[in-house]
């Protein structure tokens, strides 16, 4: 029983240490914005990260105090250096945002 024990355990530990780590690449960033191109956005948590963005990224509101109704139109150009977003990177890896919320009523 002790021998079965002691082998699952050892396949199990293997199995985890086999597995890709993947905590980076699927950590949303909240924080303020220090550059912006038309290809990359970067932000400042606790260190500065930087995110690809293209023509899958979606800009949408985050209504930090009020207004939780407004419908507005966003996009890269509503993005500015000093916005405070929080960006959800892509399920699939890469760098790349999936979709960004930007904090239009803390300007």
């Amino acid at each position: 029983m002790i021998k079965r024990m002691l082998l699952f355990v050892a396949i199990a530990a293997t199995a985890a240490l086999a597995l890709p780590d993947r905590a980076g690449a699927d950590r949303c960033t909240r924080g303020r914005v220090t550059a912006i191109t038309a290809n990359s956005i970067s932000v400042y948590e606790d260190e500065t990260l930087t995110y690809a963005l293209d023509g899958r990224t979606r800009y949408t509101n985050w209504p930090t105090m009020g207004a939780w109704q407004a419908n507005r139109d966003l996009n890269i150009y509503s993005i500015d250096i000093g916005d405070l977003v929080y960006v959800h990177p892509r399920n699939d890896g890469t760098n790349a945002a999936r979709w960004v919320q930007i904090a239009t009523d803390r300007r």
